[in-house]
């Protein structure tokens, strides 16, 4: 059994759409690694997210008609259950009206147990220190900022370490000194664990930063295929912003290249 997320000839069609979002998709994304999923608007990176997710599958045929295997470790992605496993944060925060930052943010361990609860409760403390969430814990919903959702969203995402992290452009709401926090949180939490991370972005600067493998999802002659760049990671714990733009100017310039020749 491969180390692998493995993608076989993956069709996938909206209902009421004529072309499909995904068409004959064959590709491999390395298990225990930091993939981020680039390309242009409309090229399907979201809905091959929620294919790996599992959030779409065969037998759900309202969302589409899907044809074509994913396999992670030999399993289908539904297979993945609990969020100990598999974690999804989508472009939409979802937080539960009625409870308090902190109440979801540990919403996925509750779910498991509460001695998953007190496992958290470290984790916990780190996270919001590193989010800027300090102080805010027993706001709601209503009373946060747009960014601020999304942080607790994402907190959310990774409270119960899941083996199989997948984020759909998790930070496009958030300032750059935000968004640092939120990268080095990533770096972080994958220093202690290995864990799969793969997310879709269309910030170039963000894929440098946080993935090792960086896939650029496109179509030929109708045809969706990927080309593949391996990223040497930028050690960002003592870096400052400024320092690590210097530092990935030589990787964005190569990746950019490689866009514009595919467009």
């Amino acid at each position: 059994m491969t180390n692998m997320i493995e993608i076989r000839n993956v069709t996938f069609r909206y209902r009421r759409e004529i072309e499909p979002s995904l068409c004959s998709l064959s590709c491999d994304i390395q298990c225990g690694q930091i993939v981020a999923i680039i390309g242009k608007s409309g090229i399907g990176k979201s809905t091959l997210l929620r294919l790996i997710s599992g959030v779409y599958r065969k037998f759900d045929s309202w969302n589409g008609e899907y044809e074509g295997e994913i396999r992670i470790l030999g399993r289908q992605p539904q297979e993945l259950k609990g969020p100990e496993q598999v974690s999804l944060m989508t472009q939409d925060p979802f937080l539960l009206t009625h409870l308090s930052v902190k109440q979801n943010i540990l919403l996925p361990c509750h779910l498991l147990s509460e001695e998953a609860t007190k496992e958290a409760d470290t984790y916990y403390g780190d996270l919001i220190n590193c989010l800027g969430l300090s102080g805010q814990e027993d706001k709601k919903p209503m009373d946060l900022s747009g960014g601020m959702k999304t942080r607790v969203a994402f907190a959310r995402a990774m409270i119960s370490c899941p083996a199989y992290l997948f984020l759909d452009e998790p930070f496009t709401s958030l300032d750059i000194v935000r968004r640092w926090g939120m990268y080095k949180a990533i770096r972080r939490a994958r220093s202690y664990d290995r864990f799969t991370t793969v997310l879709t972005t269309h910030d170039l600067w963000e894929a440098l930063v946080l993935a090792n493998w960086i896939l650029v999802l496109d179509k030929k002659d109708g045809i969706s295929d990927v080309a593949y760049y391996e990223n040497p990671l930028p050690e960002i714990d003592d870096c400052s912003i400024t320092e690590c733009l210097r530092i990935i100017q030589p990787n964005m310039e190569h990746v950019s290249q490689l866009l514009e020749m595919r467009a």
